[in-house]
């Protein structure tokens, strides 16, 4: 979401986060970001968990009208800041939450005051992924998920499902369930899988793949970014109601 914005010009950006570790490092990394990036953090502040009331750090952080607004936070948290900034008329050119839009319930709860807003997501049903094991494509897997279950799968279901492949090849390349070996297996992983391509690094982390970012446009969520995968165009500056 930094990349993008600083891609249009915007200049300065505030941060908001729950004072619990997930949102902390996301919002610390925005910030370190921001300014790599070139843009001013004009604003960055944590909240209590479980606070009832937003209201003034929304005012505050909009008192030097940045062109970003980025928060991070869980479900609950989310929508009563999605729901307060609507009523207290903050309108960034780009508001983006750590998780949120694609959850259950944020848009059918908030209606209008989610439109326009940003989340980055690992994976997304269009992205043109290819199960080496199975066979079958990103698309494929999201329409036997909803037949099965009857809703469409955010990234969990297929992230789950490539965790375990990862860890059924490493058994099966080790020929043995000894840990260090299926350990040595599993680090030496490169597949590809309908969540996407998978190879790790020396410290773990997946490095054959990145995130995208979804606006929620029209009451759905489409994929932006990164633009050989978007389905729509950003919606940029945010449109003012």
């Amino acid at each position: 979401m930094i990349k993008m914005a600083a891609d249009r010009g915007a200049k300065s950006v505030a941060l908001i986060s729950e004072n619990a570790l997930f949102p902390k490092l996301g919002i610390d990394g925005a910030a370190v970001q921001a300014k790599d990036a070139g843009l001013q953090v004009v604003y960055k502040e944590y909240y209590p968990s479980k606070t009832t009331d937003l209201s003034a750090m929304l005012s505050a952080a909009w008192a030097p009208k940045p062109d970003v607004l980025i928060v991070g936070g869980y479900t609950a948290d989310m929508m009563l800041l999605a729901r307060q900034a609507s009523e207290l008329g903050v309108r960034p050119k780009m508001f983006g939450f750590l998780l949120g839009p694609t959850l259950p319930g944020f848009v059918e709860s908030l209606g209008a005051a989610a439109e326009s807003t940003l989340e980055p997501v690992q994976w997304a049903a269009h992205m043109p992924w290819k199960d080496q094991l199975f066979g079958m494509t990103s698309l494929e897997y999201a329409e036997r998920f909803k037949k099965e279950f009857g809703y469409e799968p955010d990234y969990h279901p297929p992230q789950s499902t490539a965790a375990l492949e990862v860890y059924h090849l490493a058994i099966e390349k080790a020929g043995s369930l000894d840990p260090q070996k299926v350990r040595d297996a599993i680090a030496a992983t490169d597949i590809k899988t309908a969540y996407g391509p998978i190879r790790f690094n020396e410290k773990g982390q997946n490095i054959a793949k990145g995130m995208g970012v979804i606006q929620i446009q029209n009451g759905r969520p489409k994929v932006v970014y990164p633009t050989e995968f978007k389905e729509a165009d950003l919606v940029y500056p945010m449109p003012q109601r």
